[in-house]
């Protein structure tokens, strides 16, 4: 099933996640991370999620991109209920 975000829960997402609030990203820029964090959500697990933003290169060992992917799924399925 596919997941359609809008900026405002994508923002969210990002944030819960581990993006920075506030970094000053364009409208576009937000528009290219909403489908990001749409394919993270479809994914099949947190490590498909986090292969899919793993070319970000801004991971370490406190954050790792499935990490974050794994935090976004988590709280995407926490909102809708399941």
């Amino acid at each position: 099933m596919s997941t359609n975000l809008t900026i405002a829960q994508a923002k969210r997402l990002y944030v819960i996640g581990g993006g920075q609030d506030g970094y000053g990203y364009t409208p576009s820029e937000w528009q290219d991370i909403r489908k990001e964090m749409e394919q993270i959500i479809n994914a099949k697990s947190d490590h498909a999620g986090g292969r899919l933003i793993d070319w970000w290169g801004c991971w370490d060992h406190e954050l790792t991109a499935t990490a974050f992917a794994r935090k976004v799924r988590e709280a995407w399925k926490k909102e809708q209920g399941a």
